[in-house]
């Protein structure tokens, strides 16, 4: 519930946060008006992995950190090395926020788009897209082709160069 605007700007997070909240607060520092200039957070390893994800293995939280910051992985810290132990280890995650925006489009209009991609889990795109839009399966279909994507992609497959094409389809 932190406002991140009134913090100065350039200011700088690192923190070791409890588990539970490392979504939520990666969601915020990105979606705020004053985004830190970098951020170093020791948090459960295989959310840092999901974080810092190649095509193939990403989630609406890789493509939202990876969108405002270069997210890069630093060093692992095994559970053993904390009173009590935890039942899983840890890893460095480091954001550093891009100095020029990623692409130039419309924030929420892409994140709609990327929020209805994701919205069916198991599905392909086509049909995530068409319940996520509340658009016809032709017209989920048509717009993949557009944008040079098979109808049987799942949004985890898609890099963020794909997503904004996907979005310049979309908004055309």
């Amino acid at each position: 519930s932190y406002d991140f605007t009134r913090m100065p700007n350039g200011y700088k997070v690192i923190a070791n946060i409890p588990y539970y909240l490392t979504s939520h607060l990666i969601r915020s520092m990105s979606e705020t008006s004053n985004q830190p200039d970098i951020a170093v957070l020791l948090i459960q390893k295989e959310v840092a992995e999901r974080v810092a994800a190649e095509p193939g293995q990403m989630g609406i939280l890789s493509v939202t950190a990876q969108f405002y910051f270069d997210c890069s992985l630093d060093i692992e810290v095994g559970a053993e090395y904390f009173t009590p132990p935890p039942k899983v280890d840890s890893q460095v995650l480091v954001l550093r926020r891009r100095e020029l925006k990623l692409f130039d489009v419309d924030d929420q209009s892409f994140f709609r788009l990327v929020k209805a991609g994701f919205s069916e889990k198991r599905k392909t795109m086509r049909n995530s897209l068409s319940g996520g839009l509340g658009i016809g399966k032709d017209e989920a279909e048509a717009l993949l082709a557009k944008a040079g994507l098979l109808v049987t992609t799942r949004a985890q497959e898609l890099s963020l160069d794909q997503w904004h094409e996907l979005y310049l389809c979309y908004e055309a």
